[in-house]
């Protein structure tokens, strides 16, 4: 079986109405409304972890770029 067989028979198996992922897509519009609820009902605590999650991955930019070595 070559690449386009096997995409062909993941089509057939795995698709409704004609899209693949078809039965996916409710968990996927799940997360998108409970972001939605999370963001508007936590945003201090969104704020806070951003900031965090921010100044962490500066840290590490810096680190590997070795200014806060002295390098």
């Amino acid at each position: 079986m070559d690449v386009g067989d096997w995409q062909k028979r993941l089509e057939e198996t795995f698709s409704v109405d004609g899209i693949v992922g078809r039965r996916f897509q409710y968990i996927l519009d799940a997360e998108i409304s409970y972001g939605t609820h999370i963001a508007q009902t936590y945003h201090g605590y969104l704020f806070l972890i951003n900031a965090f999650f921010d100044f962490y991955i500066e840290t590490l930019e810096k680190t590997l770029d070795g200014s806060l070595c002295g390098v």
